[in-house]
């Protein structure tokens, strides 16, 4: 009896963290841009076909992306094309899937070579599509991220 009790404990330990770690990954998403002198926020409007909108504004790129993550058999490195960013995160066809949930290290090359480096989380994926949100991004990379959307187009 009391180790059902320790492993309820546990688990409920494991389900409150849970609940920290993904509204702490809100609250953080909802403060990109903060104090880096500009906001995306509010300009996305919502696309005919769907019942959602996007927190952020979306910009289309084609900059090439490394992602970086754990499997069992160590870390694996793969290859693609980032094709649209914003504040929030960036959209990618990579060369192998990977699953909704995972937290990955990507590498961006942006226009003038500039390299940006961060964690995401895979929020979306259809076959090889992506769809990331940045976790833990500093001011300098939010910038940066900004930087890369200036000038480009909006996707809907």
């Amino acid at each position: 009896m009391r180790s059902d009790a320790s492993s309820l404990k546990k688990n409920l330990n494991l389900a409150v963290s849970c609940h920290y770690l993904r509204d702490l990954l809100r609250s953080t998403t909802r403060q990109l841009g903060c104090g880096v002198g500009f906001s995306l926020q509010g300009t996305a409007k919502k696309a005919i076909g769907r019942d959602w909108k996007r927190r952020f504004s979306r910009y289309r790129v084609d900059f090439p992306i490394k992602v970086t993550l754990l499997r069992e058999s160590g870390y694996e490195e793969i290859r693609g094309r980032c094709g649209d960013i914003g504040e929030g995160g960036l959209g990618a066809v990579l060369g192998v899937e990977v699953p909704k949930g995972e937290v990955v290290a990507f590498e961006l090359q942006g226009p003038t070579g500039v390299s940006l480096k961060g964690r995401c989380v895979t929020r979306y994926r259809k076959g090889l599509l992506h769809g990331f949100e940045f976790f833990g991004l500093s001011q300098e990379q939010k910038s940066l991220v900004g930087s890369f959307c200036l000038g480009r187009p909006i996707l809907p």
